[in-house]
C-alpha cells in the first residue's frame, strides 16, 4: 500500500526526528479517525506492524515535474532484494533507492539478499579510513530499475541526498552512500542565496532554502568501438553523421554525433536497441554556442526497463571525462534532453572522480505499508 501526501509535507518530515523509523501514531493522521478506533471488526482498519518513509524527489532541476523522479525509501532495517524489486516494479519509476543508517545495517540486522552470504566490506576515501559506526551521516545504498538492481545511479543519489539534507535528517553538510560496488560516495550541500523570497507552508512565512547537492562518483572509462556494431541501430540512427562510437566501462555504447539538432531528433526505437551488444546507449553532441550548455546527450536502456532515462547521472560519469578532453576543459554544463530535460553542472579532476551538481524538489512523500 502507497499513500501519497502533498508536496508541502517536506515541513512535517523536518519536524519528524524518527523519520527512519516511523511510529503507527504518523499513519494514524492518514485514516478517518472514526475508522481507525471503530469498535466493528468490518470497519476498523488494522494498523501494519511496520511502515516505511518514502519521498518521490526530482533531480537535476528546481521545477516539480521536471528532472528525474526518484523514489527515496528510508529504511529501519536492512531489506532483501526481491522485496526490494517489487517496491521498484510497484513505483515504476525509472529508479527506486533504498536509504538504511549503516550503523543500523550492521548492528540490527543481517543482509537477506536472496542467494549471497553476508559480507562486509572496509572501504577507505582519499586515504582516510571512513569508519561508518562513528555518526548520522552513514548510509547503505541500493537503487533498482523496475526490472533489475543497478551498480550506480546518479539522480536516485542526488534525490536522496536532497532529501537527507533538506529534512534535517542529517547534520552538517556532508553524506557518505556506502555502495556495493564503488566503495564510498559523498554528497554536500552547497548553499546559495534564495532570490525568491519566503515560501508559505501551512500559512506560515518559513525561509525557502536554496541550495545544490554535489555528488563524487567514479569517472568510467570508455574505448573506441567499432562503429559496425551500429548497423541494428539503423531506424534509430537514420538520417544522422555519427563523429565517434565509444564503449564504456558500464557497457554502455557512447555515440557523438554532429550537432546538438541531430541528438534532439533521434526517434529511439527500443526493439533496435534491445539488440545491441551494450546494456544502453547514449547519444551526445556539442550543444549551440547560444544555449548555455558545453554539450547535450539523451539515454536509452529498455533492456533495465527504461526507454529514455530523463536524466541520467551515471551516464555522465562517462559522458564528462570524454568532453573535458575534447573541449580542454575541467567545467562543464550538460543538459540531457530527454522530454522533462535536466541539467547537470560537472567538473573532472585529476584523480578519476567526476563532480556533479545538481538541484532537486520534493514532490510526493508517504509511508509504504511492509506486512511481515
Amino acid at each position: 500500500l502507497s499513500l501519497s501526501l502533498c508536496p508541502q509535507s517536506i515541513s512535517n518530515i523536518r519536524q519528524d526526528k524518527n523519520y527512519f523509523n516511523p511510529s503507527p501514531n504518523m499513519a494514524s493522521n492518514l485514516f478517518p479517525v472514526s475508522r481507525l478506533f471503530s469498535s466493528s471488526t468490518d470497519t476498523a482498519i488494522q494498523l501494519p506492524k511496520r511502515f516505511i518513509n518514502y519521498a518521490v524527489v526530482d533531480a537535476f532541476t528546481d521545477t516539480p515535474f521536471k528532472g528525474n523522479p526518484a523514489a527515496v525509501c528510508l529504511l529501519p532495517v536492512r531489506q532483501d532484494s526481491h522485496w526490494m524489486q517489487q517496491v521498484a516494479s510497484e513505483f515504476n519509476l525509472s529508479q527506486t533507492v533504498f536509504l538504511v543508517r549503516t550503523l543500523a545495517a550492521v548492528e540490527e540486522e543481517p543482509c537477506c539478499t536472496e542467494g549471497s552470504e553476508q559480507q562486509t566490506i572496509v572501504i577507505e576515501n582519499s586515504g582516510n579510513p571512513v569508519n561508518p559506526i562513528d555518526g548520522d551521516n552513514d548510509f547503505d545504498i541500493r537503487w533498482f530499475t523496475p526490472c533489475s538492481e543497478v551498480d550506480l545511479c546518479g539522480h536516485a543519489t542526488l534525490a536522496s541526498a536532497y532529501l537527507l539534507f533538506s529534512s534535517s535528517i542529517v547534520s552538517g553538510d556532508l553524506i557518505r552512500f556506502h555502495t556495493r560496488r564503488f566503495g564510498i560516495l559523498l554528497a554536500r550541500k552547497l548553499e546559495r542565496s534564495s532570490e525568491e523570497g519566503d515560501e508559505c507552508i501551512n500559512r506560515k512565512r518559513v525561509p525557502l532554502e536554496k541550495f545544490m547537492v554535489e555528488l563524487s562518483f567514479p569517472a568510467l572509462s570508455s574505448t573506441y568501438y567499432d562503429s559496425s556494431g551500429l548497423a541494428v541501430l539503423s531506424e534509430t540512427l537514420k538520417g544522422v553523421n555519427v563523429i565517434s562510437v565509444r564503449k564504456t566501462a558500464n557497457d554502455d555504447l557512447l555515440v557523438e554525433l554532429s550537432s546538438e539538432e541531430e541528438v534532439r531528433s533521434i526517434q529511439p526505437q527500443s526493439d533496435e536497441i534491445r539488440k545491441c551488444n551494450a546494456r544502453g546507449v547514449i547519444v551526445t553532441g556539442r550543444a549551440c554556442e547560444q544555449s548555455g550548455f558545453d554539450f547535450i546527450s539523451r539515454f536509452f536502456a529498455p533492456k533495465v526497463g527504461i526507454d529514455e532515462d530523463p536524466v541520467c547521472g551515471q551516464a555522465h560519469c562517462a559522458l564528462a571525462p570524454v568532453w573535458a578532453k575534447k573541449l580542454g576543459k575541467e567545467m562543464l554544463t550538460a543538459y540531457q534532453a530527454s522530454k522533462r530535460g535536466g541539467t547537470l553542472h560537472l567538473r573532472v579532476d585529476t584523480t578519476d572522480r567526476v563532480y556533479m551538481q545538481g538541484e532537486a524538489v520534493l514532490v510526493m512523500s508517504g509511508i509504504l505499508v511492509h506486512k511481515q
